[in-house]
């Protein structure tokens, strides 16, 4: 594995999905100002990761690396500021072992999303 400048680690925002109810009864979903941060590395998925998530219908583009316990949950917004502004979105989140060692985020990288 090479080390490039882009393979370091970076800041991440985090903002947590929100889920609140209408008073006439209607679900609306949003997103917190981004209160949380982490550093972590970010690199893109590997083809086998992006067919076993897309078979679980929640396809991904992007793992991204943080050490310690998870700061994230499935279906936040990450938030990547260093040059252009780029949002992925949470899929999936692995801790292995449970151990609070390191964090594994599986998302997957929205254009369409501010």
């Amino acid at each position: 594995m090479y080390l490039r400048p882009g393979n370091l680690y970076v800041d991440f925002s985090v903002e947590e999905n929100t889920t609140q109810v209408r008073p006439n009864g209607r679900p609306v979903t949003g997103y917190s100002s981004g209160d949380k941060k982490f550093r972590g590395a970010l690199a893109q998925a590997t083809p086998e990761q992006k067919i076993k998530w897309q078979q679980l219908s929640h396809p991904i583009t992007h793992v991204i690396v943080q050490d310690g316990m998870p700061v994230a949950k499935p279906e936040d917004k990450l938030v990547l500021e260093s040059g252009v502004k780029r949002v992925f979105l949470v899929q999936g989140v692995d801790e292995p072992g449970a151990l609070g060692i390191c964090t594994i985020y599986y998302a997957q990288e929205r254009n369409d999303i501010k």
